[in-house]
């Protein structure tokens, strides 16, 4: 498990956090600001985020394994992952309903203005290649999108 951060605050923090945790196999590591994830790091089983995206990250798809799942917030709606030659675009997503989070940033990808949180039940495009079904994730289970 790695975790990454651009605050060199909350890196010495979570780096402590893990060590007392007593978890050998988690480390947490200041994040390259001109680039997102570890692709040096690649390839990954799992990629779970916690800042917001405009749109779902193609660098972060990019450091996934062949079998792998990123966990992206993405213009307010929380969304899984998953490969799946038979859908649309070579990939299946799904959404566990709508969140807020921090902006997801690198120097490159400075924050934008917030933006808007879809409301379950009332239709709205998540992003430009994702869009969120009316009335989707109201329960907690998984639901394409």
């Amino acid at each position: 498990v790695l975790g990454l951060e651009l605050v060199a605050d909350l890196v010495e923090q979570g780096s402590s956090n893990v060590a007392r945790a007593g978890v050998p196999w988690a480390r947490m590591r200041a994040a390259d600001p001109s680039r997102l994830g570890a692709p040096d790091e690649a390839p990954f089983d799992r990629i779970l985020v916690s800042a917001m995206a405009d749109t779902m990250p193609r660098e972060l798809e990019d450091q996934l394994a062949a079998d792998g799942i990123p966990v992206v917030p993405v213009a307010g709606w929380m969304l899984r992952v998953r490969r799946d030659a038979a859908a649309p675009g070579g990939v299946f997503v799904t959404s566990r309903g709508a969140y807020r989070f921090v902006p997801l940033v690198t120097h490159r990808h400075p924050a934008a203005a917030p933006t808007a949180v879809p409301r379950p039940g009332r239709g709205t495009t998540a992003a430009p290649r994702l869009r969120a079904e009316p009335g989707c994730c109201d329960d907690g289970r998984d639901q394409p999108v």
